[in-house]
């Protein structure tokens, strides 16, 4: 009788570790398959402006973007910005069309949804800096 209930208690036992064991292991996995979505601040940075014009816009926009656990690991998001090239912007106003492309993200990354809706940049003569260029500047 006793060593029935020593068999009993060691099956037990197994079913315990086994249990936990094989509920981490399809955590980790169930884990790695679904996307989890981030709410991002990125700055805009400017490139190609004309020499001599200031563009002037909203310090950043906040992005949401959606990916994996792996893909959120390898990620740096301090390195993400909006990319513009300025040499598109006329005088005054200028939509700034905020994309994927724009962001520079991996394949695996995907954009939810940005705000503000409308971003919008002037650009205007540089009449401070002396004829440099005084637009938004990454760092």
């Amino acid at each position: 009788m006793a060593r029935r209930k020593q068999e009993r208690e060691r099956n037990r036992i197994f079913l315990k570790v086994s249990s936990v064991f094989l509920g981490a292991a399809f955590w980790y996995v169930w884990s790695g398959i679904y996307p989890i979505h981030k709410d991002i601040d990125v700055p805009l940075c400017f490139y190609n402006a004309p020499e001599g014009m200031k563009i002037t816009a909203c310090d950043g926009i906040r992005v949401q973007l959606r990916a994996t656990r792996p893909v959120w690991q390898s990620l740096d998001n301090e390195q993400l910005a909006v990319h513009v090239d300025a040499r598109r912007f006329n005088e005054g106003p200028n939509r700034v069309d905020v994309s994927e492309d724009a962001l520079l993200l991996p394949e695996m990354v995907k954009l939810v949804h940005y705000s503000p809706g409308n971003v919008v940049a002037v650009m205007e003569p540089d009449k401070v800096s002396g004829g440099e260029l005084a637009a938004v500047v990454c760092s």
